[in-house]
């Protein structure tokens, strides 16, 4: 396990980058306090239902795409929005007034 100063990564963003690259779990500190810890996404597979919570809160967050979301998570696309909903999280989500818009787009609703 590395350990970095806040500064040294600030100046050095790289050597915290190759760290993680290389498989190592790395402790950024400022003042002698933790700050966080960086580790190696493979480690998350490793780890039940981890990569698939990264995803989801990326997703939530509106960081990823659904899609994107399903790699991350290392889930086939249709899993992924099951996974999304259990969780609570919506997978389309539009305004009255989107939704109006894109149902006229598409040639409009039957009445």
């Amino acid at each position: 396990m590395d350990t970095f100063d806040i500064d040294d990564v600030r100046d050095n963003p790289d050597t915290l980058l190759d760290s993680t690259a290389s498989g190592q779990f790395s402790v950024v500190t400022r003042s002698g306090q933790t700050l966080f810890l960086t580790v190696p996404f493979d480690v998350c597979a490793e780890v039940p239902g981890l990569a698939e919570a990264v995803a989801l809160q990326l997703f939530r967050d509106q960081r990823v795409s659904l899609g994107r979301a399903a790699r991350i998570a290392g889930l086939p696309y249709p899993d992924m929005i099951d996974h999304a909903r259990r969780a609570g999280i919506p997978v389309i989500d539009l305004t009255g007034a989107e939704l109006a818009q894109q149902i006229n787009d598409f040639g409009g609703a039957d009445d």
